[in-house]
């Protein structure tokens, strides 16, 4: 996210797409992870019988144990191994904001200094030690040689491969590859999840939509993958949540390698550029009511998915463009299609009764909005079991 493009930063793109494995046997390792952690939750949920919960917790625990599992090769043996990556997640988040990072590139020295500063960075240093423990040194600790249990045995083994010594000298580079997949692969996901059943609340009929083609293309199987491409009205949700959520309000933080003319103004070399995703995303002239969740907008006329070529497509930057674009997309957008169809072939997502309905308004600045992305403000809902048509 933050390191200088080069040819390092490519071998770990490249890497990156390599140790995921969304393709072939990985596929399948990756659905079944997803549904064994997925039934440990429905087990949770049911325990509420349908009255008023919090799901944000409930996403956030078995999303952070999917990760791990991929990462480590086994589930956690601690229940408090997802609360250390919690923690870790929270403390990185707050430091990350752009005001925050402007005042402490400034100020450097505000680390030291007794206050709320210093309190976050000690928090985040406390935080990083505990994760780095659990996620590197542990694993390389009990590491076989080309018997890997999960990613992060993948990378120790590619540290000794021709042609990457750049990370058999510098552990910190896989350290840092495994922190960021924790950080990024997890509050991206929960706040599109989080948000995405706020709005299904708020829209029911966006929901019963979702459900009629969970019914008639899944049925009682598993979710799985393949089912996406004849799911457009899914799909189409999905990218409109992406879109109408926007968790990370300003992403891609660059810096001008020379003097630009752009546009008729002149960025100088060395300035910091970063965009407002926020704003593109919600802007009348890229969308047609774009304070409005409408999953249509994605599909054509006959109600296919639209290509990834179509304007509208293109105008949803929400994971950047180009060659320095999120890596993990797809790692992402693939865990949101299993979550939102397992739940939703399975319960019925309603209004709590103890409170108020809180209204899908992502606009509105909150407590949970504060930090580099930008989490859904608590809401309780119900889930009750559905009778599945098939």
């Amino acid at each position: 996210l933050f390191t200088q493009f080069d040819a390092i930063s490519i071998q770990k793109r490249r890497m990156f797409f390599k140790v995921i494995g969304l393709y072939g046997e990985g596929v399948d390792k990756f659905e079944n992870v997803v549904w064994e952690e997925m039934e440990r939750m429905f087990e949770e949920i049911e325990k509420f019988q349908g009255k008023d919960m919090n799901l944000s917790l409930s996403l956030s625990r078995s999303l952070k144990v999917i990760i791990y599992i991929l990462v480590m090769g086994e589930r956690p043996s601690d229940p408090t191994i997802p609360d250390i990556l919690e923690e870790y997640d929270i403390a990185f988040n707050k430091l990350l904001p752009p005001d925050t990072e402007f005042i402490i590139d400034k100020i450097p020295f505000l680390n030291k200094i007794p206050g709320k500063y210093k309190r976050a960075f000690d928090r985040l240093n406390k935080a990083k030690i505990a994760a780095e423990e659990l996620i590197f040194f542990n694993p390389k600790k009990t590491l076989v040689p080309g018997q890997p249990r999960g990613i992060a045995d993948l990378l120790f083994d590619l540290q000794k491969k021709p042609g990457n010594e750049w990370m058999d000298t510098d552990p910190e580079h896989i350290i840092a590859f495994l922190v960021s997949l924790f950080f990024a692969a997890h509050l991206t996901t929960r706040a599109s999840l989080v948000g995405s059943f706020l709005c299904l609340m708020n829209y029911p009929n966006v929901a019963s939509r979702i459900q009629e083609e969970v019914d008639t293309v899944i049925g009682s199987d598993h979710p799985k993958l393949k089912h996406k491409n004849n799911m457009p009205y899914t799909e189409a949700t999905i990218l409109e949540v992406i879109r109408y959520v926007s968790q990370v309000k300003l992403y891609g933080f660059r810096i001008a390698s020379a003097d630009i003319n752009f546009d008729g103004m002149t960025i100088p070399k060395d300035t910091v550029v970063t965009v407002n995703s926020a704003y593109i995303l919600h802007q009348h002239k890229f969308w047609e009511d774009p304070l409005t969740f409408k999953p249509e907008r994605f599909l054509d006329n006959e109600g296919h998915i639209l290509p990834i070529t179509h304007p509208r497509r293109k105008n949803l930057i929400a994971f950047g463009a180009g060659v320095r674009s999120c890596p993990g997309e797809g790692f992402a957008r693939s865990r949101v299609f299993l979550f939102l169809t397992g739940i939703l072939q399975k319960f019925d997502i309603l209004p709590p009764v103890t409170e108020k309905l809180v209204p899908a308004d992502f606009q509105t600045k909150h407590e949970n909005s504060k930090g580099f992305v930008s989490q859904t403000q608590p809401y309780k809902c119900r889930l009750v079991c559905r009778q599945q048509k098939t």
